[in-house]
């Protein structure tokens, strides 16, 4: 008895990733252990990701959906080219007379006027304080760089450009839960990284890619400078869960972690997979350690971090502190607290798990808690009683 308890607690603890070779397996027509449908894979990879496999468990300002006809059609268009480069399949789809998806072009075009429109009001004003056209062209008459202007205009620019007021920019990565990928669109497993900047709910394998949003980055290296302090400095990046939020600062590099200012994180992940320690136990077993709130170290990386807001659940019943007591004591304790903020029916936040990351920050100029769970019941925001 006692032996199974020990193999039960310690021998069969998982730290390696399988959803990648299953989904592998499950786009190859050849699923391995008993994997045959995509919903499966997809609970599996949020479960080793650190990520909640329940899709209401996202932020409270983001929704999922599945993708349109017509974003179908376009995917599976340029999924008819095979594995080519994509100048070809661009060729191919333009012969075709069909357009790109409707959220790229809806972004693409939304950049364009918006760089239009902030060069054209900074050159007139220039114009009005300078004293003439002529200061905006060249010997040659080729337009000036982005370069010779003043400081002042090229920072205009570079937030119209590039800052997002009153959106959230919501960083997801994940396997879409509506569509099954695409093997020639995917050669190798891997999650989708995408932006989402609106309250409309969001097809992830057509939402907006973080290369096309940072496109304008390309044009000059002022350009990519100042664009990459405005980005990452003036606009509030939104994580689904803990696992998105690590990946995402992990992927970005430590130069850009640190101009980051603003960020909101759901407080959700999960404890399938752990760490394997160097530690044994008394009986020579392998000390498994947790690894869910391993992520949020990246806190202490984020120098310039002055806001942040965190979403988790306090209210649930399934977060509720000591579940295992008899009801009889429940209640008399919660007789006893009502109306206090540590109320008993409620969940102990000042234990919970990753909490001295964020007693360990400094320099900030403000932290919210929001009950995650009212917010799913009532909607908007609700701040934690303790």
């Amino acid at each position: 008895m006692c032996k199974l308890s020990l193999e039960s607690r310690y021998g069969n603890r998982n730290h390696r990733k399988t959803w990648p070779a299953k989904l592998r397996g499950f786009l190859r027509g050849e699923p391995k252990d008993g994997y045959t449908a995509y919903h499966d894979i997809y609970r599996l990879s949020c479960k080793e990701e650190n990520m909640s496999s329940l899709l209401h468990k996202i932020h409270p300002d983001l929704s999922f959906r599945e993708p349109t006809e017509d974003e179908i059609s376009y995917l599976l268009l340029l999924e008819s080219v095979g594995p080519h480069t994509s100048d070809v399949a661009e060729q191919h789809v333009k012969k075709c007379g069909a357009m790109m998806s409707p959220v790229d072009a809806a972004v693409v075009q939304c950049l364009r006027d918006v760089l239009e429109a902030a060069i054209s009001a900074a050159l007139e004003d220039w114009e009005t304080v300078d004293g003439g056209p002529t200061a905006t062209t060249t010997e040659a008459g080729s337009a000036l760089s982005f370069s010779r202007l003043p400081l002042d205009i090229q920072a205009y620019i570079i937030r119209c450009v590039f800052e997002f007021p009153g959106r959230l920019i919501h960083c997801i990565s994940r396997l879409d839960p509506f569509f099954e990928p695409i093997e020639h669109a995917q050669p190798a497993p891997r999650f989708l990284n995408r932006f989402h900047m609106t309250r409309s709910p969001c097809s992830l394998t057509f939402a907006t890619k973080p290369s096309k949003l940072l496109a304008p980055l390309g044009t000059c290296k002022t350009f990519f400078l100042l664009g990459i302090h405005a980005f990452y400095g003036l606009n509030t990046f939104a994580f689904s869960s803990l696992g998105e939020f690590g990946r995402f600062c992990s992927g970005i590099g430590p130069a850009r972690l640190q101009r980051i200012q603003h960020v909101e994180l759901l407080w959700a992940g999960n404890q399938f997979l752990c760490f394997q320690g160097e530690r044994k136990t008394p009986n020579g077993r392998p000390r498994y350690t947790s690894r869910r709130t391993w992520d949020l170290r990246h806190l202490r990386e984020m120098q310039s971090l002055k806001y942040l807001v965190v979403h988790i659940s306090e209210t649930g019943k399934e977060h509720v502190r000591r579940g295992h007591e008899p009801a009889r004591h429940v209640e008399s304790q919660a007789l006893v607290t009502k109306g206090q903020p540590n109320a008993r029916k409620t969940r102990s936040m000042r234990t919970i798990q990753g909490l001295d990351y964020i007693l360990s920050l400094r320099g900030m100029a403000k932290v919210v808690f929001y009950d995650f769970e009212r917010s799913l019941k009532f909607g908007g925001r609700h701040v934690i009683r303790d």
